[in-house]
């Protein structure tokens, strides 16, 4: 949904669970004012990605999007690690792993698909190390704030698996192909200074800093000229796809709805007033 279509999110706080989310401990959903927060919740599993857990958090992705009182989201994470990736456990004990792999795959694509396409800006507060899936999560996240004692790495290699989580598609058009292929292909590890030079996240923080520094950022979001954050992203991820013209075509009609929106024209005038 065009967040031009949003109506001003509630001031009130409230705390819910998505349809589909309160039968299941392993994901936290909550939302206050036009924030939901998703938190990943199997801190003993490393939040490994079984079918539980995939499929409450996409019922939490679905419903906050669904949402036309949301315009962030964030996604954090309990315990020592961000997301492990899938839980081969889960896989191996499976009666049919190569069917509980399909699902559990295309369950998590589901969610990302929905967060790169959503109209919300979705943060993650990393707080932990992130692998395979884990890593496909963060590539899906419009921003990444992390603690500097983390590490990112495909680990797909490693047991004898190919890329999923939109890993292939999106880290080299990320971090550039040159360095894609030293993760995926040579199985680097590389630490957050490193992700933070590589453009795959975009703020480092000391560990004890993190969740004040990741509340500054969806506060900064929220206070914001919010109703034009969406159709920003949405242009922003447009752009490569399309021809210049095109491109420009959509910029010229999208900043004219907005100028005449009352916030935004609001601010128009405050700012000429400034000038004044």
């Amino acid at each position: 949904m065009s967040p031009s279509m949003r109506p001003n999110a509630a001031e009130a706080e409230s705390t819910s669970f998505a349809a589909g989310v309160g039968a299941s401990t392993s994901i936290l959903y909550s939302k206050a004012g036009a924030v939901a927060r998703i938190r990943l919740n199997r801190p003993a599993a490393g939040n490994a990605l079984d079918l539980e857990l995939v499929r409450a958090f996409f019922a939490a992705v679905r419903d906050a999007d669904a949402d036309e009182t949301i315009r962030v989201i964030s996604i954090s994470a309990g315990g020592k690690l961000f997301c492990g990736g899938g839980d081969l456990a889960a896989v191996s004990s499976a009666e049919q792993p190569a069917a509980y792999m399909a699902e559990l795959a295309s369950t998590f694509h589901g969610a990302l698909e929905l967060l790169t396409k959503s109209s919300c800006i979705v943060v993650a507060i990393q707080q932990g190390s992130a692998a395979g899936g884990g890593l496909g999560l963060l590539l899906a996240c419009d921003y990444v704030i992390a603690s500097a004692s983390v590490s990112y790495s495909s680990a797909y290699a490693l047991v004898g698996l190919t890329p999923d989580s939109g890993v292939s598609y999106l880290l080299p058009r990320v971090i550039g192909h040159r360095h894609a292929n030293e993760m995926c292909l040579f199985g680097r590890v590389i630490d957050a200074p490193t992700a933070l030079d590589w453009g795959l996240i975009d703020k480092v923080v000391a560990p004890e800093s993190l969740d004040a520094a990741g509340e500054a950022v969806v506060e900064h979001l929220t206070s914001s000229a919010i109703q034009i954050l969406g159709d920003t992203k949405r242009l922003l991820l447009a752009a490569p796809s399309r021809s210049f013209s095109d491109h420009l075509a959509d910029e010229a009609t999208t900043i004219a709805a907005f100028t005449g929106q009352v916030d935004s024209a609001a601010r128009i005038r405050a700012f000429v007033e400034r000038r004044r």
